[in-house]
């Protein structure tokens, strides 16, 4: 039978562990509100070809990869934002959709996004975030662009 000391110190190391479940369970839940309005940020700016935003939110050793008719394409970011630049900005709001946001801890998530350029041309974009120097960064870009 357990000692009245023994039981209440389980019960302590109960509330602890339940009360650091709780802590994370916040901290995840804060990580995916900011990282959807991180990707809210992409949405908008790719529809605008706003490239000053996207340099802000896209690491400066980020990387994009697709896949193309030759095969693998990788962009560095800047190569990139000069595609951006390229483009038409589209006008009125931007039409993309977070489909999913998923945050494996308070520094580490991912977003898939429906989303478009200016043109019209619609992606799916995969994008992967680090929360670096306390701002949310795309450290990492896989898109798929729709026919």
């Amino acid at each position: 039978m357990p000692s009245a000391e023994g039981e209440t110190l389980a019960r302590t190391q109960a509330a602890i562990d339940a009360a650091a479940e709780h802590a994370g369970a916040a901290e995840l839940a804060l990580a995916r509100a900011e990282v959807k309005a991180a990707a809210e940020t992409y949405g908008t700016a790719l529809w605008a070809s706003d490239v000053e935003t996207l340099r802000r939110l896209f690491h400066e050793r980020a990387n994009l990869y697709g896949l193309g008719p030759d095969g693998l394409i990788e962009w560095p970011r800047e190569d990139w934002l000069k595609r951006v630049a390229s483009r038409p900005s589209g006008t009125g709001d931007a039409p993309f959709e977070i489909l999913s946001v998923d945050a494996a801890g308070p520094e580490m998530a991912s977003v898939k996004i429906d989303c478009a350029v200016g043109s019209g041309q619609r992606f799916t974009d995969y994008l992967n975030f680090l929360k670096i120097g306390g701002d949310w960064r795309v450290i990492a870009k896989i898109f798929h662009a729709h026919q």
